[in-house]
């Protein structure tokens, strides 16, 4: 409801809709009674499709309004090197990088959030460098290669723990030796 009641003050940008759910029909009646033609709903959309779509974006928008534990949608907006304008709530809060990654808005404030989307597509060259921080974030902590090391620091961790346990263990502690 905030993004489509967003682009009521952004009449020359397009809003595209992903997702489907209970929530489709009443924003699709909201868009209606409002008069956007601005506001285009795709419904559920996977795979390739999905990506092709936020490739050919200028941002991701993430108007939440619960505690998410972590936004797949914020992880493949940086895979594909988008900044992210979203909701100041929850662990969204901490993925996106306020003026690094993207910007953060006011949970439930549709005049905030249309001001935080004006204000980046009025500068391009932010866009650009808030998508490619993005990118180098995605890269620096969500690739295989970095997950596969993680993983494996990990291990080394509960290995040395358990040798260092191990060694404690065998004290011998005798006067008559």
């Amino acid at each position: 409801q905030i993004a489509v009641e967003a682009f009521q003050h952004l009449p020359d940008l397009q809003l595209l809709v992903l997702g489907d759910g209970p929530l489709m029909e009443p924003l699709k009646a909201l868009a209606q009674r409002l008069g956007l033609r601005n506001v285009e709903f795709r419904g559920f959309v996977g795979g390739t499709e999905r990506f092709e779509i936020l490739r050919h974006a200028k941002l991701l928008v993430l108007p939440s309004r619960v505690y998410e534990n972590f936004s797949v949608s914020v992880l493949e907006a940086y895979a594909m090197g988008k900044p992210v304008v979203a909701s100041r709530i929850g662990a969204i809060a901490e993925m996106v990088e306020e003026g690094v990654t993207g910007l953060l808005f006011e949970p439930g404030q549709s005049a905030d959030l249309a001001r935080k989307i004006r204000q980046l597509v009025e500068q391009p060259e932010r866009v650009i460098e808030l998508g490619r921080a993005a990118r180098a974030h995605f890269e620096r902590h969500f690739t295989a290669d970095t997950n596969y090391r993680q993983l494996m620091d990990i291990y080394d961790f509960a290995r040395r723990r358990r040798e260092s346990r191990r060694n404690r263990g065998v004290k011998i502690a005798s006067s008559d030796i």
